[in-house]
């Protein structure tokens, strides 16, 4: 059990933050797991926190799916029709992989990052109580039948926290990564315009 599991999928700016709370997490002595894209692993354990795998991304599904083909292969805005295929099979994925980590790792709470809690991650905490719910239903009954259960961990449903990273303002800070144009403060002034 872990007091906080942190789901986070994207790049390593989506990351980022959240090895930063699992630090100050680690500093008060709070237990974390950072779940990520494998790509991260080496970045999240070289910072001295507990890494576990989220498997599905963008890059993957665009090299491994059929939407992901077509996608590539239709040029312009013309590819975009597979995109809602594309993001139903990554939702899922995020999804399973979002109830597996918190059926492995037990945590007190889960953080997740916009993408999970959309792809269904916000029903993770139901579909725990309810295995909770069930699990000591059995155990009711085997007791009245004289059988022995094995005891069980003390687990319960997860909080849930949601956490959106990406900057809501316009900022001179940085340019949108989604510009391609670099991340450099002299071209701030193209965030204030596009905003």
């Amino acid at each position: 059990m872990v007091d906080v599991l942190m789901v986070c999928v994207g790049s390593r700016g989506d990351t980022q933050p959240f090895v930063d709370l699992a630090l100050a997490l680690k500093a008060a002595g709070i237990s974390s797991v950072v779940a990520a894209h494998p790509e991260f692993e080496g970045f999240v354990q070289a910072a001295g926190c507990c890494f576990a795998p989220v498997r599905s991304s963008l890059p993957e599904a665009l090299r491994t799916t059929a939407a992901g083909k077509q996608m590539r292969e239709e040029s312009g805005s013309a590819g975009l029709k597979y995109f809602p295929a594309l993001f139903n099979r990554l939702f899922q994925d995020w999804f399973q992989e979002t109830l597996q980590l918190a059926e492995k790792y037990k945590p007190r709470i889960l953080l997740l990052t916009l993408m999970p809690y959309l792809a269904g991650g916000f029903r993770v905490p139901e579909l725990i109580e309810q295995r909770l719910k069930e699990q000591q239903q059995q155990q009711q009954q085997q007791q009245q039948h004289g059988e022995r259960s094995q005891p069980t961990a003390t687990e319960r449903k997860p909080q849930l926290l949601v956490v959106y990273t990406v900057p809501a303002h316009p900022t001179w800070a940085f340019v949108p990564p989604s510009t391609g144009i670099g991340l450099s403060t002299r071209l701030g002034i193209f965030n204030r315009l596009l905003w």
